[in-house]
C-alpha cells in the first residue's frame, strides 16, 4: 500500500492508506535522502500496524514547497498532492502549484500585517480612553 505525503502545520505527514483507519505518521527526510531526486518511497507502520509506503515529492519542489509556506502561520501551512483521496474529500484544495502557493501566502502575510496594524490601532484608543490593556489580553478601567 502507497500514501502521498502531504505537508500539515509544518511538517510533511502521511495519512495510512487503510479505508478504515484514521491514523497517520509525521514524515522527516534525512540529508541522505534529500540527496535522491527521484520519488523518494520509504516504509512506515501506523500505530495501528498497517504497513504502507510514503510518497514523497521529489527534493526539489519539497523545498520549494516548505519554502513557499515558510512565512504563513503554523497552522496554514499545508499542501495536499493531487492524488490525495482525503483532502479531496474534504474539499480542501490540492495538486497547489508553488506559485499559487507564494501568491496565498503573500495574501496571508498582508492580511496578517492589516490585523496587527488595526488590533494596536484599537489598543492605542483603548488605552486613550482610559482602559487599561493587561499583558494576558485582558482589560480594566473605566470609558
Amino acid at each position: 500500500m502507497r500514501s502521498p505525503a502531504f505537508y500539515d502545520f509544518g511538517r510533511w505527514v502521511a495519512d495510512c492508506p487503510v479505508p478504515e483507519c484514521t491514523d497517520a505518521v509525521a514524515y522527516y527526510r534525512t540529508e541522505a535522502d534529500a540527496e535522491r531526486q527521484e520519488r523518494y518511497v520509504t516504509p512506515f507502520r501506523c500505530d495501528n500496524g498497517h504497513s504502507f509506503n510514503v510518497d514523497m515529492p521529489p527534493a526539489d519542489l519539497e523545498k520549494r514547497i516548505v519554502a513557499a509556506l515558510a512565512d504563513r502561520p503554523e497552522a496554514m501551512r499545508r499542501w495536499y498532492p493531487d492524488n490525495h483521496e482525503r483532502a479531496a474529500e474534504a474539499g480542501l484544495p490540492i495538486g497547489e502549484k508553488v506559485a499559487d502557493l507564494k501568491a496565498e501566502t503573500a495574501g496571508i502575510v498582508e492580511r496578517e500585517e492589516s490585523v496587527a496594524s488595526e488590533r494596536e490601532a484599537l489598543r492605542a484608543a483603548l488605552e486613550a480612553a482610559g482602559v487599561e490593556i493587561r499583558e494576558d489580553g485582558t482589560f480594566g478601567g473605566r470609558v
